[in-house]
């Protein structure tokens, strides 16, 4: 689902603006809500929390390892399988000069390859070639030295009034971050880290029954009409309506964590778990389907088309996208990783040093 956000963002002016203008406005307005990759990055530090800290509170050397083998088997295979992809069409469409969008500099490969391409200095590598894996380079980042280092302190923040301490202090020198050209370079290093703590500090609160995460989950639809507000208050105070709503992403991922709200409910729905599972296929893929489409099915040519013509182009967007994720995901990324897992040692269930297994979220 937060996967399919960012989709609909990199479709807003050039398909969903253009095929349907009534709604251009709503779709740039959402389009600007800056906040939507903090909820994405403190979402991940929640997730991996929950995920490998209830296993190994204690993170040794070797926990250490195969906590990079399973991330790097994750997010790898299909990154480098749509790079490949985006190489060889490239190169073809040169060859057979083919119409061509996008940056495609090949002294930028090899940071693509190695997942760096938005570490410091490299920012002019980060939006070439498959432009949303900036994303990718920036967790890369996060679970080399952010997470373990969160994962680390975690232990020590049980049972204690610190957790609220790490969950909005470094959202707070993110937002500082920001707004500080003299650290441009180092921002997205500086926001992946800040919120994988705060997200991993935040399922410390919900492992210890916090009335924080108790509170939003009982009003986690409150919350959610507060953002609404907040939405609407952005272009009237941008900078103080943007902190609030980064500040409040924690309450608001606290209150999801229980299915008793009318919000949860909706979000636990089969057709948005279905797009969870997908979630990380559909990102990866969907801006190489996009710039094809686009050659073979630009939208413009339909700016004046019948509603019913517009809505049929963007249905083909919408399945083509899907499609080759679900092929992605069927056909390469789930055997990859399964192939990948007998190369390494793969992290087994296990309880945790301390005896506690966190509830299922």
């Amino acid at each position: 689902m937060r996967m399919c956000i960012v989709v609909a963002f990199h479709l807003t002016d050039g398909v969903l603006c253009v095929l349907l203008p009534p709604l251009a406005t709503v779709f740039r307005f959402l389009a600007s809500i800056s906040f939507r990759m903090d909820l994405f990055f403190i979402l991940g530090g929640f997730i991996l929390s929950y995920v490998y800290m209830a296993r190994d509170e204690v993170m040794t050397a070797q926990v250490y390892k195969r906590f990079l083998w399973s991330r790097f088997i994750r997010i790898y295979p299909g990154h480098l399988a749509i790079l490949l992809l985006l190489v060889f069409g490239v190169t073809a469409g040169r060859l057979f000069n083919l119409p061509i969008t996008g940056p495609y500099p090949l002294e930028a490969i090899p940071w693509q390859l190695t997942l760096t391409q938005c570490w410091p200095f490299l920012s002019w590598a980060q939006f070439t070639w498959n432009y949303p894996a900036w994303f990718l380079s920036a967790l890369w980042f996060g679970y080399l030295l952010a997470f373990p280092c969160a994962w680390k302190l975690a232990p020590k923040l049980r049972g204690t009034a610190f957790p609220y301490f790490f969950i909005f202090v470094p959202l707070l020198a993110w937002l500082a971050a920001l707004y500080s050209p003299s650290l441009l370079e180092f921002r997205t290093l500086i926001r992946v880290s800040c919120e994988l703590l705060s997200g991993s500090a935040l399922f410390v609160l919900y492992l210890d029954h916090s009335r924080f995460v108790a509170a939003a989950q009982k009003h986690l639809d409150q919350i959610v009409l507060g953002f609404f507000i907040l939405f609407f208050l952005r272009p009237v105070a941008p900078v103080v309506a943007n902190a609030l709503l980064i500040l409040a992403l924690p309450l608001l991922l606290a209150g999801t964590t229980d299915e008793s709200s009318f919000t949860a409910k909706i979000l636990a729905t089969r057709p948005l778990m279905w797009l969870g599972t997908m979630s990380y296929s559909i990102f990866v893929s969907h801006a190489l389907v996009e710039r094809v489409l686009k050659i073979v099915l630009p939208a413009q040519r339909f700016a004046e088309a019948p509603l019913y013509l517009r809505a049929l182009v963007l249905a083909v967007y919408a399945i083509a996208i899907l499609g080759f994720a679900l092929g992605l995901e069927k056909l390469f990324v789930l055997p990859c990783a399964k192939f990948m897992k007998h190369l390494g040692h793969p992290v087994r269930p296990q309880t945790s040093a301390a005896g506690v297994k966190a509830q299922p979220v």
